[in-house]
């Protein structure tokens, strides 16, 4: 990353990420998140958390949506590199 001019900690958390994706399947990152986001919406409308723990909800909830994104990137890439060699068989 330094190489090329790019942020050193956003590349190591985007190698965070894309190898916690990996160990997981899409449905259980998809499962994760709706939880995450249950589990929030239920703190708003409980009216009984402070602001400071709604903003942590929200970061775990924002990690959990871009987890679930990229991890639906990588299964995609890696089912059409995988169809693509078939093809080439």
């Amino acid at each position: 990353a330094k190489m090329y001019g790019e942020d050193e900690e956003e590349a190591e958390f985007a190698g965070l990420i894309h190898d916690i994706a990996k160990e997981f399947s899409k449905e259980e990152i998809e499962n994760a998140l709706e939880k995450q986001e249950t589990k929030y919406k239920q703190m708003i409308k409980s009216e009984s958390y402070t602001q400071e723990q709604l903003n942590r909800a929200y970061f775990e909830l924002t990690k959990q949506k871009n987890l679930y994104e990229y991890g639906k990137d990588i299964i995609y890439s890696t089912e059409k590199m995988s169809s693509n060699k078939k093809c080439i068989k």
